[in-house]
């Protein structure tokens, strides 16, 4: 059985201009010990769908269907109280900003044991501490004893990501959602940020939802990628086949969309044309329909239904009609 299960997942935020439609109708799983990577351009609702398996939508936003089955449990169903039981120690976020997800007022030392004193194994100050700078080291940051004292602007952008790793990893949870974490840091920091993490990830054994729009961080570090456009799924795989054979024309333009080592530089780089849709109001059938070039006029008048191989499920009436399930389009 799968450590998470995500079925039919609605999340919308309710505004004056009307309904947004973030997350609308996504379904996926996690399985313990598994990487699933989270891809899509700004808007796709890749954080909203982290989001709301945290339980940590606020107004005007609200989940509003579906399930979220985690070993055996639905946490939709969950008081806030018992849901608290989960965050932090059975589901753990790194979220996408460091400096403003740390209290800039509290040191980093007041961070570590405010969230180990929920370890019931951790029974006297010193233990905390001594827990506090092991984490600290595991995560290498240098003089933990030190570093406890001081305050989070007084860390890199590189070591405020190295401290909530350690946070997130503290009770050691199930599954760690990174929510972008190497977004603001330069490419030798975001190397050594996906390197400590696929350590620890391997450490302790740690299934691992990872959203990023950075396919390069995607190809090395997950085991499966899902696809995101508008709210939707639209593609999901084993990576190594995915990056080899994308099928849907949306996961084509991602990857064209990434520079080359061997492009000349007279070449321009590859852009998705146009934009991503209105979420209030967006268009009908397949919503990448407007973008693509391979747009059929079944596209734009129904929404395309799954189609499923051996290693990826794939939402496109093209696919459909290039294996031969749609006779007339």
């Amino acid at each position: 059985m799968a450590l998470l299960e995500v079925r039919n997942l609605q999340t919308y935020f309710y505004t004056y201009a009307g309904v947004v439609k973030a997350v609308d109708g996504v379904s996926f799983s996690v399985d313990r010990g598994e990487v699933l990577g989270i891809v899509g351009e700004s808007g796709s609702g890749k954080s909203v769908t982290a989001m709301s398996i945290m339980r940590l939508v606020q107004q005007p936003g609200k989940t509003v269907g579906g399930e979220i089955i985690f070993d055996g449990i639905d946490l939709l169903k969950l008081s806030d109280r018992e849901m608290n039981s989960y965050r932090g120690k059975r589901i753990a976020m790194v979220f996408q900003d460091p400096m403003t997800s740390l209290n800039p007022t509290l040191t980093v030392g007041y961070h570590m044991m405010e969230l180990l004193s929920r370890d019931p194994n951790l029974k006297t100050k010193k233990q905390k501490i001594d827990r506090a700078i092991e984490l600290l080291r595991a995560v290498g940051i240098s003089e933990p004893e030190k570093r406890l004292s001081q305050y989070p602007y007084q860390f890199s952008g590189g070591m405020r990501q190295r401290v909530m790793i350690a946070l997130a990893i503290a009770l050691n949870p199930d599954l760690l959602i990174m929510d972008e974490p190497t977004t603001a840091l330069d490419v030798t920091v975001q190397a050594q940020i996906m390197e400590l993490v696929k350590e620890i990830q391997e450490r302790y054994h740690m299934a691992v939802i990872f959203i990023t729009h950075d396919l390069g961080v995607i190809a090395g570090f997950a085991d499966r990628v899902m696809v995101m456009y508008a709210g939707k799924k639209v593609e999901e795989g084993d990576v190594y086949s995915m990056f080899e054979k994308p099928l849907h024309p949306y996961t084509e333009a991602l990857l064209s969309a990434v520079p080359k080592l061997d492009m000349d530089r007279s070449q321009r780089l590859y852009a998705i044309p146009g934009s991503p849709p209105n979420m209030i109001a967006p268009p009908p059938g397949c919503r990448f329909h407007p973008r693509c070039p391979y747009a059929m006029r079944i596209c734009a008048k129904k929404m395309p239904v799954a189609v499923s191989t051996d290693d990826r499920e794939v939402y496109c009436w093209k696919v459909f009609k290039e294996m031969g399930v749609v006779e007339s389009v």
